[in-house]
């Protein structure tokens, strides 16, 4: 679900409203999209702008969206289909070039949009940049994230627009990222928090701490930071930790 405005935008996923968007105060169903082919994926969706039309990106089962916010009408649609059924990767947007990936060495291709042609051609696809539930983030020209445990098996920096490799490295595992203050905060699946600077030459780590071990796959939230804390989640803990001054663990 993201809201946008007075609408609140999903996907259902149904034939009868593949996406939709509803009056966040009422539920009233604004519009239905119906021309999408696929059902819904476990993406969390982006909305951006694009010549002028403004419009949610997401991924189905077998494809990468672009949907119209004020009208529902497709925008444009290209396949991608994962070797597993796990599109959960939020789509990374710049400029009319779209990063969507899936794990089990499905891999990361970078799309660009083509209005008229309604659709998206690959710019370059790489089988290794196979991010699962782990998310990307763009910073400048760099593109981070992680590849899938069963894949591509590291953390990467990569050129945005050619695939390039800035640098690789297999020490962090499988992390779910955010960014602050243009430093990337990692959360290993197994409960290792790491804090990464970024540089010229990609990234560089800078301290690391463990939280309570868990079983394997039991740390896939993402980091969140808001108002000077990181707040890391594991089921039903929460770890809230002071990353103004100190690390204070306060649970």
């Amino acid at each position: 679900v993201i809201v946008d405005g007075d609408r609140i935008l999903c996907m259902p996923g149904g034939p009868k409203g593949r996406i939709v968007a509803l009056n966040k105060r009422t539920g009233e169903t604004i519009w239905a999209n119906t021309e999408i082919k696929h059902y819904a994926a476990y993406c969390s969706p982006v909305i951006v702008t694009h010549r002028g039309v403004r419009q949610l990106i997401t991924m189905t089962q077998k494809s990468v969206v672009g949907v119209d916010v004020a009208t529902g009408r497709l925008v444009w649609s290209a396949p991608f289909a994962p070797r597993s059924p796990q599109n959960a990767l939020t789509p990374v947007f710049r400029d009319g070039y779209v990063f969507v990936a899936c794990g089990h060495s499905t891999g990361g291709t970078l799309l660009q949009i083509e209005p008229e042609s309604r659709t998206a051609s690959t710019v370059w696809h790489r089988e290794d940049l196979d991010n699962c539930h782990a998310g990307s983030i763009l910073l400048e020209d760099k593109l981070f994230g992680c590849g899938c445990r069963a894949g591509g098996k590291h953390f990467y920096c990569v050129d945005f627009l050619t695939g390039t490799t800035i640098k690789l490295d297999k020490t962090l595992g499988k992390v779910g990222i955010t960014c602050a203050d243009g430093m990337l905060y990692c959360l290993n699946h197994q409960g290792t928090m790491s804090l990464l600077a970024v540089t010229p030459d990609g990234f560089e780590i800078v301290s690391q701490f463990d939280l309570p071990r868990k079983t394997v796959n039991s740390y896939l939230a993402h980091p969140v930071v808001c108002g000077g804390r990181l707040y890391l989640r594991c089921d039903e803990d929460l770890y809230v930790y002071d990353i103004n001054s100190r690390f204070e663990q306060t649970r």
